[in-house]
């Protein structure tokens, strides 16, 4: 039916009718099947534009899921790391390529705009040139990991563990120039061994995940 309809407009009463009407049948026939439809697009905003039917819209969202970007779910980022290095590693007849911490931890900080397609072309790409045994380090990684990296705070002292800092702001912005620079110098120290800068600091390793995270480090 949809080749049938090349070049004029195919109705979609399958929608509501929940029937087909095979060719050469006489009669339509009813289907039990699920409709599922995807998009990046805001409909919403896109009916109130007009640019979307509404009357489409509502017979497809009749359950709604939102499925957050892979920003939103940083905890899933190292498992499948994992398993997509794991799988193409298989593909292309290597073995054993793992992340050193310090790239895992550069990774689970990046913003994915691609999510997990972005993700798992990266894994392959890194699988298809590197050699059995590898250890992924920063240098490995494509050009555009290192785009969007902030740059730590500067030390306004002549002693690298000293930080001077102004005390006529809020006290929100000079806890963090003091949290960004004790990070940055912890992880300066450790020569990015996110578990030992985590000691040093007092913190959990996920701790130290999250306020590298907040901080945008």
């Amino acid at each position: 039916m949809i080749r049938a309809a090349e070049g004029g407009t195919l109705p979609l009463r399958f929608l509501d009718s929940k029937e087909i009407h095979p060719p050469g049948e006489a009669t339509p026939q009813r289907v039990a099947v699920r409709i599922v439809a995807a998009t990046h697009a805001d409909l919403e905003r896109m009916m109130k534009e007009g640019r979307f039917r509404e009357d489409l819209y509502h017979r497809l969202n009749v359950v709604h899921f939102r499925v957050p970007p892979l920003r939103e779910r940083r905890d899933e980022i190292a498992p499948l790391i994992e398993r997509f290095l794991g799988r193409y590693a298989e593909e292309y007849g290597k073995s054993h390529i793992r992340m050193s911490d310090e790239t895992m931890a550069h990774l689970l900080l990046y913003a994915w705009p691609g999510n997990v397609r972005e993700l798992s072309s990266e894994m392959r790409r890194l699988a298809a040139f590197l050699e059995s045994g590898s250890v992924i380090q920063n240098r490995d990684l494509s050009p555009k990991f290192f785009e969007e990296r902030h740059s730590p705070p500067p030390v306004t002292s002549d002693d690298a563990r000293a930080l001077s800092v102004r005390v006529d702001r809020p006290l929100s912005e000079i806890a963090q120039d003091v949290e960004m620079a004790a990070l940055t110098y912890a992880m300066r120290a450790t020569n990015g061994r996110m578990d030992l800068a985590a000691r040093r600091l007092g913190l959990s390793r996920k701790g130290l995940y999250l306020k590298r995270l907040r901080l945008g480090l």
